[in-house]
């Protein structure tokens, strides 16, 4: 079987560490984070991750700029424009998830939720 693999972003360190830590434990999913990036730099950085992954799971808000300016950059890219992007907003945030249907995104979730 194959297995998914996850491109995480999120500023909140605490929020990836507890996601990676799930798939780890429930192996049975069949899901790996395969890359994290706290900031918009360093999601850019990883160009080979960028194109191993399946799924992204972005946040709207990160300290350098926006997840929307990360999921512009996904669906321009040829390479991996079809490939699903969860994203995440709070309560701050929460004005994106409109904005979100706009970039074909493929979920919304908002945050703190449970696994």
């Amino acid at each position: 079987m194959k297995r998914i693999k996850l491109f995480l972003v999120d500023s909140n360190k605490k929020f990836l560490d507890q996601v990676e830590d799930v798939f780890i434990q429930k192996q049975a999913f069949g899901i790996d984070v395969i890359a994290e990036a706290i900031t918009k730099n360093e999601f850019f950085y990883n160009k080979e991750a960028l194109k191993n992954a399946d799924i992204f799971v972005i946040s709207a808000s990160l300290p350098d700029g926006t997840g929307i300016e990360l999921v512009e950059y996904i669906k321009e890219n040829d390479v991996i424009k079809d490939k699903p992007i969860i994203f995440t907003i709070d309560k701050q945030t929460r004005k994106y998830a409109s904005i979100a249907t706009e970039y074909d995104i493929q979920k919304v979730m908002h945050k703190p939720f449970k696994f």
